[in-house]
């Protein structure tokens, strides 16, 4: 998990599972999904979850619903037509100097060479 956190793959402080995720209070701790992952040799998909700063945007319920329906929407893409829709939307969520919504937009860079966009299932995939 711990690699997870690195830069060049999730590039958060602090992750955890889903299961730990469920014991914290979100008013005191808040957190939100960074993504669903799937490493090398695991068969086992996991969502994993960022806890963030409370000083941090997203920290407030609103931007972190936004921001959870953002996520969807990537895990979703399967047509480089729904891109640039989902690029706009990053202005809407108004925290786009966010760590978490900076890591989204360079998923969706990533997304827009038609090769990866072909391989794309909407699951992040690190090697251990």
């Amino acid at each position: 998990m711990e690699a997870l956190t690195k830069p060049g793959r999730l590039d958060a402080p602090l992750l955890v599972t889903e299961e730990v995720a469920k014991l914290l209070d979100a008013t005191r701790t808040p957190f939100v999904r960074a993504a669903r992952v799937a490493l090398t040799g695991m068969e086992t998909l996991f969502d994993v979850y960022e806890v963030i700063d409370p000083a941090r945007s997203l920290s407030s319920p609103g931007h972190a619903a936004q921001w959870e329906i953002l996520l969807r929407r990537l895990e979703g893409l399967r047509q480089a037509a729904d891109l640039p829709a989902l690029q706009a939307a990053f202005g809407a969520l108004g925290c786009a100097d966010d760590a978490r919504v900076r890591w989204l937009q360079a998923q969706c860079r990533q997304l827009e060479e038609p090769a990866q966009l072909s391989r794309w299932d909407g699951v992040v995939r690190y090697e251990k």
